[in-house]
């Protein structure tokens, strides 16, 4: 069941269209509001799992412990998920283990790049290495850790994604269960949408509706960056990826193991072996 606890988010990155919408307010819900609302989906619809699609779930320390607290002293037996990316401020050695006991199962962090200049260029407030004991204090209390990347944006260059490597490497040795790459698309409302517009770089015809739909591709891309190709940030994904996951099953051979068993048993729980199951299931198709 989707749920909103919270509205809007307090920062303006450039690539995310939620200040015109939104403005930068965070306002959260009362806890028991939302708690409330909770156990009505459970007593009418039979709930046992729900997904918040807050834009930042988790700002205030304060407001996560006490909704934390409240649902474990509910005991409402259910789990609940962040999968739409969250901050990291929040989430330390005490919030961790309260997220876990109260359901929590998966989270996703988006730091969308590993390269401070980055950072700065799309006004993306976040401190790389707080986000990344974040990961860890997660990972550690059994939780599903997800981490969203972006690349190719306007003036990125190729050192720019090189500097993401390393921070990749770390995402990996933190235990990180699953990591996405996904290339920049201009979305309509965004600051840097409206600068390729007066640039003259973006039209709003059928080839860039037909681009949006290259944000997770590995075989098609299309680049909004001067020093970037659509092949180099193809590449770029391709290896990134692959390096993720190698290290991943490296640093954590436990992970491997589950990710064969879940393959082999349909059960996706990760990014990946939700891939690997389509794949090889299209594959029987194929042959059959």
């Amino acid at each position: 069941m989707p749920i909103l606890a919270s509205r809007g988010c307090p920062y303006q990155c450039t690539f995310c269209s939620s200040p015109l919408m939104w403005t930068t307010a965070w306002k959260s819900r009362d806890p028991k509001d939302v708690l409330d609302e909770m156990e009505g989906y459970i007593s009418r619809y039979q709930v046992t799992n729900f997904d918040f699609y807050d834009l930042t779930a988790i700002v205030k320390k304060e407001w996560i412990v006490e909704f934390t607290k409240m649902l474990i002293e509910r005991k409402l037996n259910v789990t609940w998920q962040l999968p739409s990316g969250t901050r990291s401020e929040a989430i330390d050695d005490e919030v961790a283990p309260l997220l876990y006991e109260s359901g929590c199962r998966n989270l996703s962090y988006a730091p969308e790049s590993g390269s401070p200049a980055v950072l700065k260029m799309i006004k993306k407030k976040v401190d790389l290495g707080r986000m990344l004991e974040s990961m860890k204090c997660c990972s550690t209390n059994k939780m599903s850790v997800k981490v969203n990347l972006i690349c190719g944006f306007p003036k990125e260059r190729i050192q720019h994604l090189l500097q993401t490597l390393p921070f990749i490497c770390k995402l990996a040795w933190v235990g990180c269960d699953d990591m996405s790459i996904n290339q920049f698309s201009p979305y309509p409302g965004s600051e840097l949408f409206d600068d390729l517009t007066k640039a003259d770089l973006v039209t709003l015809d059928e080839d860039y509706f037909q681009a949006l739909s290259f944000y997770s591709s590995m075989t098609n891309a299309r680049s909004y960056s001067e020093k970037l190709t659509s092949k180099q940030i193809i590449a770029f994904k391709f290896v990134g990826t692959t390096l993720f996951y190698s290290l991943n099953f490296l640093f954590h051979p436990s992970k491997m193991f589950r990710t064969m068993i879940n393959v082999r048993n349909k059960t996706d729980t990760t990014r990946l072996e939700k891939t690997l199951i389509s794949y090889l299931g299209r594959g029987k198709v194929a042959l059959d």
